[in-house]
This record gives structure tokens, sequence and C-alpha cells, in this order.
């Protein structure tokens, strides 16, 4: 069924809210109804209905209201959610957000920031610390008595050389 050229040209100049609206008025629906049935709160749906994009959530919630909102009234779920992603790419336009800002954005927020630097470095030292204490365990070596073996023997070192110093003066 071909439509007539003024009744194309209408719906092409036609909001993507305009039309939901339009045609949910024609099938004599409310938006009581369609929030029943689809289960899209009712301020969702008036945002859809008055092209309000910035009050619907996330594009992929927004996207599948769009498809279960067609699917109710009867038309092609892919092209509303075409006219949907053209008016929501328009508004960013008008916005001064472009596409490539947006995928700039988002790739930001998925790789690690400086946490990963902190966390390889932590996990270094924490390996150090055990491989030497395996090393430790395994030569039945006691690392504090090892240490005060060494310390007390590097004080008599430094006491002996008080000891030859002031002898010699």
């Amino acid at each position: 069924m071909k439509k007539a050229p003024t009744q194309q040209n209408n719906e092409q100049q036609e909001s993507l809210g305009q039309r939901l609206q339009n045609t949910r008025i024609a099938r004599g629906l409310t938006l009581e109804n369609i929030a029943e049935e689809t289960k899209i709160s009712g301020s969702n749906l008036r945002a859809m209905e008055a092209d309000n994009h910035q009050a619907l959530p996330a594009k992929v919630f927004t996207r599948s209201f769009y498809v279960q909102y067609a699917t109710l009234l009867d038309l092609d779920p892919d092209e509303i959610v075409t006219q949907f992603l053209k008016e929501n790419n328009h508004l960013s336009e008008e916005l001064g957000i472009s596409m490539n800002q947006r995928v700039e954005e988002t790739d930001s927020m998925t790789k690690p920031k400086g946490v990963f630097l902190a966390s390889r470095i932590g996990l270094a030292i924490l390996l150090l610390i055990t491989l030497a204490s395996g090393i430790c365990w395994q030569r039945s070596i006691n690392p504090a008595i090892y240490l005060s073996e060494k310390l007390r023997s590097f004080e008599m070192i430094k006491d002996s050389d008080t000891t030859i110093s002031s002898s010699s003066s």
C-alpha cells in the first residue's frame, strides 16, 4: 500500500513523539493503557511523546521503550528506533556534542586509571615478600634473628672502631 505524497511529507515532518502520540490517539489508547501494557512509566511515555530525550533514561533503555511502544501501536520498531537515533543525534549536535566526543568519553570511562599501575606495584611487592618468606621457611632462617645478629655484629665493629680511635689518640 503506497501512501500519498502529502501524507508521506507530513510523516517526515512529524517528530517521533508527535507520530507516536497521533498513532496512539488514532487507535483510541490512553497513556495509562500504554503504561499498563508496556510497563513503561507514564513520565517516560510523556517524555517520549514530548520529544524530551533528556528526561529519558540511558539510550539502551530508551531504545527498548521505543521498540515496545512501536510494537504495541503496530508500527515498525526498526523505523521508530532509526528515527529516534536520528533525532537524538540531531539533539547532540545542537548541544555541541559530537558522536566522536561521546565515544571518547565512553572509552575513557572503560580504561583503567592510575590505580592499575599502583595495583601492579603492590602485587610485585607482595610477590617479593611471599618469595622471601618461602626461602626463609625452606632454609629455616628466622629473619628477625638473622637481622638482629647482623645488627649486633655491625655495632661490635663500630664499637671496636671507636675503641681503636680513642686508644690511638
